[in-house]
């Protein structure tokens, strides 16, 4: 089964295409597809797999978070609406639970390993080079119908260049091109190579072109990575932050020789609100204090009720804000359960990143932390995030591999 886990995998990487001729060919884009398959791969790798399953323990709230929703969707009419079987068979954290016990039950070889690192710089090559011509020559070059629409009225310094990722999702860009520069970063560093800057500089151009807030703050995150794995001493951190600098410095010279207007940049889209009073944000804080206490155990069960829709008025799409939303709609109870797998998963990421020196996935999971204080996107099911836990699994293994070697 190991060579079909590999096949599902690789197509996975090719997300970006396949994701343009689905959505062509059917309307729908290949993350529910492949995540559809998901369970039907996961049904079957537990069936085979069944006397030597190991589940970590990261993944067990995550269970009882998946049965506590169960209950929700029993209780407000979901699994009626939908039928069981959808509703199993089509449950983003079903799947998410079937990929992750996949993941930490298959060894990968180094062949796979390297084949998906010429994919990902292929993809980040690609990636700039299709930003570069929405930025420069056609905005809705390689863009679905809906962005083009939403980009209509804007100008060059809000509107959304989603390069080759909005096919795959509308968080593609965040959740999965920058795990996969956090993934080659982390790779090059276990290795001591230091010719991943042209990589960083193209990723920094996609960001910076991207004209999205959370994603520009994220590719600063993966960038922290080098002092991390480097060890944060005065002289090192000193090398590294002119390093960066240099990175920085070249992103907006190519920006301002393009015709950015850095300040404008500021104004109209870094800070275009003017005041934190005035942002989503803020709103999303004053509809978590008006409606949280008002059902703080259980939650509403629902992502928002018609009276948060109707309070909201028009000014947001939801509370906008993940980890408030969450407990809006959760409560304590269910939040307690979510969050703690998140930490729990962090914790895990974080000690194999202790031992091996591979901080790749952990600082990928970063990023899909800090997108939640402004997304409200629960799933690590982005194919980005998959990738940074099957580079995680694999430094594990090999750490374990040769400390069993050492001994003997």
């Amino acid at each position: 089964m190991k060579n079909f886990l590999y096949l599902f995998f690789y197509l996975l990487l090719l997300s970006p295409i396949i994701s343009y001729f689905a959505v062509e060919g059917t309307g729908r884009n290949a993350d529910y597809y492949f995540r559809i398959a998901t369970t039907g791969i996961g049904l079957l790798f537990l069936i085979i797999n069944s006397k030597k399953i190991k589940i970590p323990r990261y993944l067990f709230p995550l269970i009882f978070y998946i049965i506590y929703l169960a209950i929700w969707a029993t209780q407000n009419g979901e699994i009626e609406r939908r039928s069981l079987f959808n509703y199993f068979f089509n449950n983003v954290n079903i799947q998410i639970l079937f990929i992750l016990i996949i993941i930490n039950n298959t060894k990968f070889d180094s062949f796979f390993i390297n084949n998906s690192i010429k994919v990902i710089k292929l993809t980040i090559i690609i990636a700039f080079a299709i930003s570069f011509i929405q930025l420069i020559y056609d905005t809705a070059f390689f863009t679905p119908k809906k962005i083009i629409e939403d980009n209509l009225n804007a100008n060059i310094y809000q509107v959304r260049r989603t390069s080759i990722f909005a096919y795959v999702h509308q968080t593609a860009l965040g959740l999965s091109f920058l795990p996969l520069v956090s993934i080659l970063l982390g790779t090059y560093l276990v290795h001591d190579k230091k010719n991943f800057y042209p990589f960083l500089i193209m990723a920094g151009i996609v960001a910076i072109a991207s004209n999205t807030r959370y994603i520009i703050a994220g590719l600063l995150i993966v960038l922290f990575q080098i002092l991390v794995s480097r060890g944060i001493s005065l002289n090192k951190s000193i090398k590294w932050f002119i390093y960066v600098g240099v990175i920085v410095f070249v992103v907006f010279q190519v920006f301002e020789f393009i015709g950015y207007d850095l300040k404008d940049f500021y104004n109209q889209r870094l800070f275009a609100e003017g005041s934190f009073k005035k942002t989503t944000r803020y709103l999303a804080y004053e509809m978590f204090l008006k409606f949280f206490p008002k059902s703080w155990f259980w939650g509403t069960g629902v992502h928002l009720t018609d009276e948060i829709k109707h309070e909201i008025g028009g000014r947001s799409s939801q509370i906008h804000l993940g980890y408030l939303s969450h407990l809006v709609s959760y409560g304590i109870f269910g939040s307690f359960l979510y969050f703690f797998y998140l930490y729990l998963f962090a914790r895990d990421l974080y000690s194999t990143a202790k031992k091996t020196s591979f901080y790749g996935a952990y600082f990928a999971f970063l990023i899909f932390l800090w997108a939640n204080m402004t997304l409200v996107y629960y799933s690590v099911y982005t194919y980005g995030l998959i990738f940074a836990f099957i580079f995680n699994k694999y430094f594990k293994d090999n750490f374990w591999n040769k400390s069993k070697s050492s001994q003997t």
